[in-house]
């Protein structure tokens, strides 16, 4: 790959391609700069929509549309302008459900103001969006009737993925969620408690008794080179191998002790933990 393949794959690739007109500039000034100049943030970040009405009576859907699309098609902070299109395609909504543009454009907003942050600040944000509480229906969910769409999506499109959950993950996540209201007269969504479950919920838990007893015989346990170089103060010639045969007796009273404790907690049918009955 030459310098101009490489120049061109990587605002393709990190931004949002080059005019040809513009590529040969961008040769010029070389990979590097090329890569520092798309990866550095925007210090005046640009609003596509600032003074526009977005009246959905008048045209507002469009506009909204459209300003965003002449601002990508003109973006001088093309990285930071690909992430945002990339998110919104991700913690996706849409204007067909949501109806109102300003809601949209306020979540876009989000994403262009925090898209680049820790993502567990980013799933707190868009979880309480307005817009995505249109969408995908938290605004109707209730104590009283929880709706899983959120939760769902959350667990399996959003964060984990399939097989890394359960349905009483879900069913949780919107019991947990349920309260927040979207009024077209407040600027955020807001939080009725009365419309709230606020039974404890348990979600991506998982339980155990005890821990292993041969963790300190592994020789892939983090802490052996430590423990090796604080013998080898005492005792010169200590190696991997004195550690481990200083451990076995250790690791076999902590085997006999976690057995017992099993038993006696299996027997005594104490649960695992919140909702998680004893059982094998």
């Amino acid at each position: 790959m030459d310098q101009q393949q490489g120049v061109g794959w990587l605002h393709r690739r990190a931004g949002l391609g080059l005019h040809p007109d513009d590529l040969a500039a961008a040769v010029a000034r070389g990979a590097n700069n090329e890569l520092v100049t798309l990866s550095t943030a925007p210090t005046d970040p640009v609003d596509p929509w600032a003074g526009l009405a977005l009246d959905p009576q008048d045209g507002g859907r469009a506009e909204a549309v459209l300003a965003w699309m002449g601002a990508l098609r003109s973006s001088t902070q093309p990285f930071h302008d690909r992430r945002t299109l990339l998110l919104h395609g991700w913690l996706v909504s849409a204007l067909d459900k949501v109806t109102a543009p300003e809601l949209m454009v306020e979540q876009i907003r989000l994403f262009m103001a925090i898209g680049g942050d820790s993502f567990p600040d980013l799933l707190r944000g868009i979880t309480t969006n307005r817009a995505m509480l249109v969408y995908l229906d938290g605004q109707t969910s209730t104590a009283e009737a929880p709706n899983e769409n959120y939760g769902r999506e959350l667990l399996e499109l959003f964060a984990l993925g399939v097989g890394y959950y359960t349905e009483d993950d879900v069913q949780s996540a919107a019991r947990a969620l349920t309260g927040w209201v979207v009024r077209r007269q407040f600027d955020e969504a807001r939080f009725v408690p009365r419309r709230h479950d606020d039974t404890p919920q348990t979600l991506l838990a998982a339980y155990r008794v005890a821990d292993s007893p041969v963790n300190v015989l592994t020789p892939l346990m983090v802490y052996l080179p430590f423990m090796v170089t604080v013998a080898q103060r005492y005792k010169k010639d200590a190696g991997i191998g004195t550690i481990i045969a200083l451990m076995v007796p250790y690791t076999v009273w902590v085997l006999a002790a976690w057995v017992v404790l099993y038993v006696a907690w299996f027997l005594l049918g104490i649960p695992w933990g919140p909702g998680y009955p004893v059982g094998l």
